[in-house]
């Protein structure tokens, strides 16, 4: 069951004190939204997740691959990128486009 193993992987996380200052870090620098929830599953949480509510978040959120990075640890580029070519490429548009940005620094 996926539930029951994110809530073990994120019990075992957690009893890391490297990953409790991580998140404890992030809660309180961005004050509980966005980037400071956790990145874990809690055990409160474990029933609000359902099938059609991962299903509602993908049509959602993933419907093209501008709102994805794909990023591999400890894996070779070229077999990232034919993973997410195989498994992506359905996914509408993304952009290579780099937009420049303006320095305001240091200005007098």
């Amino acid at each position: 069951d996926a539930k029951s193993f994110a809530l073990k992987q994120a019990n075992a996380a957690l009893s890391d004190p490297a990953t409790l200052l991580t998140e404890e870090a992030n809660r309180l620098a961005y004050r509980g939204t966005g980037l400071g929830r956790s990145l874990f599953l809690k055990a409160s949480q474990q029933g609000a997740i359902d099938r059609d509510c991962l299903l509602d978040f993908a049509a959602e959120n993933l419907r093209d691959s501008n709102n994805i990075a794909v990023v591999g640890v400890g894996l070779d580029a070229d077999h990232v990128s034919e993973l997410a070519d195989e498994y992506l490429w359905s996914l509408e548009g993304g952009s290579s486009t780099v937009v420049n940005s303006t320095w305001t620094g240091n200005q007098e």
